[in-house]
């Protein structure tokens, strides 16, 4: 995953046209896989927390998770297509379609499979393989590897991203193998010394809360701004100061103040097994830091540049 996220932005696009035709391959060919099994008969344990519209919402932040996570980098993919070949709605609509199929299917791959187990216990993953045909286990290997490189990789690079515009005087390979490593001593604490995998679902959560309201942000700016400057847009990660995106001393202040507050509340209504937060039950249980944070940062940042126009 290292190595891919080194070489940059065209190996990585290389690698996902390799990967995504095999795993998806291999995933339709695990549909007739567990056909037989699959029973959509309606479940009889217990909601998750409780109560159907806490479960759910659940669900929900959790299935947001994945495109919430790309919102913050979509620009740097985007900027390289060609805007005199493609229009912005053409981009968006690719754009919206590719994150949303791109986020379903796999999704419903797990809860089509899930459905098929006959005592489903605390691991997906022992149940998948328990329940799969024996010719099949080869291709749940294979679509746990390069799912996971796909991922992964993607994960490093815009990490390796975000360090960069921190420390602009870094190279971009450089701040990538710094936040690879810092990573890979995380992974190996939370899985061998901690056991901490099982706080995955709740860190999912609280992360939301907190990226959420940057994603919220960056939609306020693209919808409100006609045109950007490809040089200035460079500008800080090449270390050069001032230009269109200087604001006050490098800093959107009104992006910073909507995203703080924005934040704080995400944090503050989070609603998982590890952390409850003081607001946790404004909404009777259903978890709001999602899309309370979003909205908060949202509106907080479109009167700042408004009354910033007057």
């Amino acid at each position: 995953m290292v190595t891919v996220a080194l070489y940059g932005h065209a190996t990585i696009v290389a690698m996902q046209k390799v990967v995504v035709p095999v795993v998806g391959a291999l995933m339709i060919l695990g549909v007739f896989a567990f056909a037989g099994s699959f029973t959509p008969a309606e479940s009889t344990g217990e909601y998750a927390l409780g109560g159907f519209w806490q479960t759910w919402t659940l669900c929900a932040v959790l299935f947001a998770a994945a495109p919430i996570s790309y919102g913050p980098t979509i620009g740097d993919y985007t900027r390289r297509i060609s805007a005199r070949q493609f229009s912005n709605r053409r981009i968006c609509t690719a754009l919206g379609a590719g994150m949303f199929i791109g986020v379903l299917l796999p999704s419903l791959f797990g809860a089509f499979t899930a459905m098929t187990f006959a005592n489903p216990t605390d691991s997906y993953l022992d149940d998948l393989v328990t329940t799969a045909p024996g010719w099949y286990v080869l291709p749940i290997v294979i679509i746990s590897l390069l799912g996971g490189l796909s991922q992964g990789v993607l994960c490093v690079y815009a990490s390796g991203l975000d360090l960069e515009g921190l420390a602009p005087r870094l190279k971009r390979t450089q701040t990538t193998t710094i936040t690879a490593a810092i990573a890979i001593v995380l992974l190996y604490l939370g899985v061998f010394v901690f056991d901490a995998v099982e706080s995955v679902t709740a860190m999912t959560v609280a992360l939301n809360a907190v990226i959420t309201p940057w994603v919220a942000i960056l939609a306020v700016g693209a919808l409100r701004t006609k045109t950007y400057d490809p040089v200035d847009l460079q500008a800080f990660a090449h270390g050069v100061q001032g230009g269109r995106y200087w604001f006050t001393g490098g800093w959107n202040l009104p992006a910073v103040a909507a995203w703080t507050a924005g934040a704080t509340f995400g944090v503050l209504a989070v609603n998982t097994a590890l952390y409850v937060g003081p607001l946790a039950d404004i909404a009777g249980g259903v978890d709001l830091s999602t899309i309370g944070s979003a909205a908060i940062a949202g509106l907080i940042y479109v009167v700042s540049l408004d009354f910033i126009k007057r």
